[in-house]
């Protein structure tokens, strides 16, 4: 993936630098009223995802050592907060495209979700609190927004960015009020940037829609076919491409590679845990990902596309 950053964003951040280029909390409210609109709650923003972590464990009272269950695919930046938290995570492998529930058992003090490519991963129930990591569905879906709390790692490979900030959010008033002593607020210019995102929101996601509606086009020969949808391809990280035989995925990337194109994992991130996790390696066998971002060009798609077709007519695997 690559920052979908468009011309208004640079402007954006052209016009912040001749003014106030490097702290505008005025201008970081603002930011914050606009996300509090859009998902009818109460927002706080960090200048980095890894203190948004930080800052729940204190504000919620977390100990050294507590346990939180999190998904096959979460972002590192939360692992990395809960590695400074001083707090235990506890991976389970799942299979996304199956509408899982979450799978827990023991004590733990908070599980965290991840929607994933548009599948919605049903709240668990339970003593603890729910995370629910919106960074692949920025704007409210049906089934979303059901956690205790919401975040979003708004980095260069999001849907929308925001300079790396991280982004906090829920009904309880008194949390926000809790997490306010914990915080340090993000730079102007990541303001200006996250504002100038969120302002084009529907622009970049008709965008990504209609490539995605490109990849479904594709002729597939009988060598492939698509993933599973649910919504749509908008909120898709990559265009997952599925093979019953491992062998023919590695010979289309192999093909694709040659030829200048990347691609990559049906998930978008990785960890340590991943030898554990039979679900995710099958997966990851069997799966291939397409170049999916709303910066693609018409060109950049047609030359992927194109390739891909000269392999299924060669017959498949080389």
């Amino acid at each position: 993936m690559r920052p979908d950053l468009t011309t208004m964003d640079r402007d954006a951040l052209a016009h912040q630098l001749g003014i106030f280029p490097f702290q505008d909390d005025h201008l970081v409210t603002r930011w914050e009223l606009a996300w509090s609109q859009l998902w009818d709650r109460k927002a706080i923003l960090f200048d980095d995802p890894v203190d948004c972590i930080v800052a729940l464990k204190g504000a919620l009272g977390w100990r050294d050592g507590d346990r939180i269950a999190v998904g096959a695919g979460m972002h590192p930046a939360w692992r990395e907060g809960f590695d400074a938290a001083w707090m235990r995570v506890v991976y389970h492998d799942q299979d996304p495209w199956e509408r899982p529930d979450f799978p827990v058992g023991g004590d733990f003090v908070g599980v965290m979700m991840e929607h994933f490519q548009g599948v919605v991963v049903p709240a668990p129930t339970g003593s603890w609190v729910v995370l629910e990591d919106i960074s692949s569905m920025p704007a409210p879906l049906p089934g979303t927004g059901r956690g205790d709390i919401q975040l979003m790692a708004l980095d260069g490979n999001a849907m929308i960015q925001g300079g790396n900030a991280g982004l906090v959010m829920c009904r309880d008033e008194s949390l926000i009020a809790r997490l306010q002593a914990h915080r340090r607020y993000p730079s102007a210019l990541m303001a200006r940037v996250g504002l100038s995102q969120l302002e084009q929101m529907d622009a970049l996601l008709s965008r990504r829609s209609l490539l995605a509606s490109r990849y479904l086009a594709l002729r597939t020969g009988g060598w492939f076919f698509m993933a599973p949808r649910v919504y749509s391809p908008q909120w898709w990280h990559g265009f997952t491409l599925m093979f019953h035989d491992p062998s023919r995925r590695e010979g289309l990337r192999k093909f694709l590679h040659k030829g200048g194109i990347q691609t990559g994992s049906p998930w978008p991130f990785s960890c340590p845990e991943v030898q554990t996790m039979a679900g995710r390696r099958r997966l990851e066998a069997h799966g291939l990902t397409l170049p999916l971002y709303a910066s693609l060009s018409d060109a950049e798609q047609k030359k992927i596309i194109n390739r891909i077709h000269r392999w299924v007519g060669r017959g498949g695997p080389l």
